[in-house]
């Protein structure tokens, strides 16, 4: 550490440099590792609520059934079996690129 000499010949120490906090290496279980993001919720894929979001189109609504068989949410199938205005097929998929019915996860986690 330097010393300043100040008006009167007194010598005074310079503050310390501020160290940014040590970050690990690697990643160890049970500790916070910095590099890594946390992910949100997807609403309408991951979303734990048994309720049926049809505040959207009808295809956003067929998503129900997915959400249902992703999570292993019985109570939302079985709603979304019976919504039968509000849900036109059980076996549209998610999307162009992503070709999985919910029936078909359904079979795929038994």
């Amino acid at each position: 550490m330097k010393k300043r000499k100040v008006a009167g010949g007194k010598a005074e120490k310079a503050p310390k440099a501020k160290k940014a906090p040590k970050r690990p290496a690697e990643f160890k279980k049970g500790k916070w590792n910095p590099t890594v993001e946390l992910a949100e919720l997807t609403k309408e894929l991951e979303h734990p609520q048994s309720e049926l979001f049809a505040d959207c189109c009808i295809r956003c609504n067929n998503r129900n059934i997915i959400r249902a068989a992703h999570t292993g949410n019985h109570k939302l199938l079985k709603d979304g079996i019976a919504a039968k205005t509000k849900i036109s097929s059980l076996t549209a998929y998610w999307s162009p690129e992503c070709r999985v019915t919910g029936l078909d996860l359904i079979i795929m986690k038994n």
